[in-house]
């Protein structure tokens, strides 16, 4: 019975661990955070006080983003254009450009 005792020992004390540096990740995350979102209104404050008001006061507007589909024409859907980036069609070409090469060829 004393090992049953023995293992409910250590299993508790590796879930205080596994909790203590849950706990530690977050904090570092949350530092990481606060840090890059200060840099960013210091960057945005230095070059133009007026994007800091707007982003608080809900004015600001987001750039609108167009990508070109296959038949030429535009679209600025998000889904669509995600779909898009995700597709092979677009990454086919890159990510295989040297699959017919041989290996350790050079470039």
């Amino acid at each position: 019975m004393s090992s049953g005792l023995s293992e409910l020992q250590m299993l508790q004390n590796a879930l205080a661990d596994l909790e203590g540096s849950q706990k530690a990740t977050f904090a570092a995350l949350r530092h990481h955070r606060k840090a890059k979102w200060t840099q960013k209104m210091k960057e945005a404050w230095a070059h133009g006080r007026g994007l800091i008001f707007d982003y608080i006061a809900d004015k600001y507007t987001a750039p609108l983003v167009f990508m070109r589909r296959d038949d030429e024409s535009l679209t600025a859907n998000t889904t669509e254009i995600n779909e898009i980036l995700r597709s092979e069609k677009a990454w086919g070409g890159i990510f295989h450009r040297y699959a017919t090469s041989r290996a350790g060829g050079v470039l």
